[in-house]
């Protein structure tokens, strides 16, 4: 396979370069960066410059027309006492990067982390691209000279590039910060998906802003509000058909009767079905006192209605507790509240002796006939002796033939006792 014809190199005093093979000396003992050097700016003119040299250019990155070649040392020296504008100094940190420091070793010695290095190439590149437009202003390149300035044009570095330099030019005009630079991107390139509307409003970059503005306005509901909107598009607007659009809106605005007082501020909950997840749970009394025949008489939980509304039976007193598995799974449930979690940590073999602790509930399932003789592992309440308030049992104490009054499906503790 014929291969490509090799370039014709040249030695620095401008003659072709003739290899040994071709009775030539040995190559020239100068270095690719003297050679690469002798291309830009030697000490000959142009004319004397072999054409082959005159066409060579540096590669270009980030939108440079030259590329720079400078100790990675040095380059660091430069940037952290910011002896350039920035964007001369992102051009140092390719030259870094090309010889071989990352992000955080370039911070370390520069002072500019990471994430600002990223912010700075990114900007150079629209930088330079607005130098290289014989479109934009050229007086207004100095207002992004400053520290701010490159953060200013990575927002506008969102938009395509036709549209940059307009939208840079009235960043500058207007003396947009970053905040304000990020809103007239996002307005410039939600201009051409927002249909409903968009009537009057060209695609200029104060225009897509105005409309923006007056998107806005139409989402509010107190006048004033309106109003401070409508009179922000119309500082921004360009174009006669947009602003003629905004006097319009204004107008008949201020004809209409409406309210300039505060709008009712109520807050509107829309419930899921999540927040319904509750059930009430009757309270037969307290441990240590209820007796079997008050647990055996608490009344079953009411019928609910829409948003929970129920008539509880007589004056019986109830607990509000979330839907839990066990509480679906109870046939007849009521509860008993436990004063002192001791008790309960106990019973559970959780503690011997100690303080007293915050109060607990016990979900409690009523031991009907027909069940089963209690499990040795559950907890369980009944008699000691006939009449005689509840105590708190573990299945495995429960003597063949005795029958407990309930089973306490889960023990409920409040916030306040995880506190340590």
């Amino acid at each position: 396979m014929a291969g490509r014809e090799r370039p014709t190199l040249y030695t620095p005093d401008g003659k072709p370069y003739k290899a040994e093979a071709d009775g030539g000396g040995p190559p020239p003992a100068h270095s690719l960066k003297q050679f690469r050097d002798s291309l830009d700016g030697g000490k000959r003119t142009e004319e004397e410059v072999p054409q082959a040299r005159m066409n060579f250019r540096p590669p270009s990155e980030l939108g440079l027309d030259q590329a720079v070649d400078v100790d990675p040392d040095s380059a660091a020296q430069l940037i952290r006492s910011r002896a350039k504008p920035w964007f001369e100094l992102a051009k140092l940190l390719l030259a870094m990067e090309r010889s071989g420091w990352n992000s955080s070793k370039i911070a370390e010695a520069t002072d500019l982390d990471p994430r600002m290095q990223n912010t700075w190439k990114t900007a150079s590149s629209v930088y330079f691209s607005l130098q290289a437009d014989p479109a934009f202003e050229k007086e207004l390149l100095p207002y992004f000279a400053t520290e701010v300035s490159p953060e200013i044009l990575a927002e506008v570095r969102i938009l395509p590039s036709n549209q940059r330099s307009s939208a840079a030019a009235f960043v500058a005009k207007n003396s947009f910060q970053v905040m304000q630079a990020r809103e007239l991107s996002r307005a410039i390139k939600d201009w051409r998906f927002r249909l409903d509307g968009r009537t009057g409003f060209s695609n200029t970059p104060g225009d897509a802003l105005a409309f923006k503005y007056w998107r806005d306005a139409n989402e509010l509901k107190k006048k004033g509000e309106i109003l401070a909107k409508i009179e922000n598009a119309l500082k921004v607007a360009e174009t006669e058909p947009a602003v003629r659009k905004l006097r319009a809106f204004a107008n008949s605005l201020l004809e209409e009767d409406m309210p300039t007082q505060d709008l009712p501020t109520a807050s509107v909950i829309e419930l899921e079905q999540q927040d319904m997840s509750f059930a009430q749970v009757s309270m037969a009394g307290l441990l240590g006192e209820v007796s079997a025949k008050e647990v055996a008489d608490a009344p079953n939980p009411p019928s609910t209605g829409l948003f929970g509304i129920c008539r509880p039976p007589n004056d019986a007193k109830w607990a509000i507790l979330p839907r839990w598995p066990a509480l679906q799974r109870a046939v007849q449930a009521t509860c008993v509240l436990v004063q002192d979690g001791l008790i309960v940590d106990k019973a559970l073999r959780k503690a011997n002796e100690g303080k007293s602790k915050p109060p607990a509930l016990l979900l409690l399932e009523r031991f009907g006939v027909g069940q089963e003789r209690p499990v040795q592992t559950d907890l369980y309440l009944m008699e000691e002796a006939a009449g005689s308030p509840l105590q708190l049992v573990l299945g495995s104490a429960i003597k063949d033939g005795a029958k407990p009054c309930a089973k306490v499906l889960a023990v409920v503790k409040s916030p306040s006792s995880r506190v340590v």
